[in-house]
């Protein structure tokens, strides 16, 4: 984990008790792995006051490691974590604002098929609701934080040689300049911006400042974790 100290102020905004670790039955099984903190959003589908701003050169790029029944992250911890699922949680469905993390798969021979999960939960500590979970697809999930108004858009790391062919899979389609850094960098995330306005061309689907790099929208980029 870095050193950024955005998951106690993202705990903060929660109401979690931040406690030692401890065991506790698995519950994260589909979740494993690093994921890193990449955007947060407010959410439009609640009348709440917007919620307190987190600096985004301090949050961006805060990295959780989720195990089968834990979560490691500076000053975060819980003795006895749940997460279950919540079928009446709807919001990511409704919000405009997370048009990017439902984006349908291209058509065509090209396609290779549909990945989007679409599964909701709530995670619990001590069986205490603090977050909704959104399972957008096998590389996205949004946490929905602080009284539900701010979504936290969480990634799996992309590999460098895997952002060294997403790089060039966008100059071959004009969307880019020729670039090998192997970096998320300014130019490349301008690039998935237009690649992501051309797949919505016929939709009225706001086009956000970092995109969430969902499989589906690697998919005809011949872009894959594998």
């Amino acid at each position: 984990m870095t050193d950024t100290g955005v998951l106690p102020a993202l705990a903060l905004a929660t109401g979690l008790c931040l406690a030692m670790s401890a065991e506790a039955e698995p519950v994260f099984a589909g979740f494993e792995g690093d994921w890193v903190l990449v955007d947060l959003r407010t959410n439009q589908t609640v009348a709440a006051p917007a919620p307190a701003p987190l600096d985004p050169a301090v949050a961006l790029g805060a990295r959780v490691t989720v195990g089968a029944d834990t979560l490691d992250a500076e000053g975060l911890g819980c003795a006895d974590w749940g997460l279950e699922g919540d079928e009446a949680n709807t919001t990511p469905g409704r919000d405009p604002n997370l048009a990017d993390v439902l984006l349908p798969p291209v058509e065509g021979p090209a396609s290779g098929g549909d990945a989007r999960i679409g599964a909701s939960y709530r995670l619990s500590c001590e069986g205490q609701g603090v977050a909704g979970v959104f399972h957008a697809d096998p590389r996205v999930v949004v946490v929905t934080l602080a009284n539900d108004t701010l979504h936290a858009i969480f990634e799996r790391p992309m590999r460098p040689g895997e952002v060294i062919r997403l790089q060039a899979a966008l100059a071959d389609l004009k969307f880019a300049a020729p670039s090998a850094t192997g970096r998320l960098d300014a130019p490349t995330l301008a690039a998935l911006r237009e690649w992501y306005r051309y797949r919505l061309a016929d939709s009225a689907a706001a086009i956000p400042a970092r995109p969430a790099i969902t499989v589906n929208l690697l998919d005809g980029l011949g872009v894959w974790d594998d």
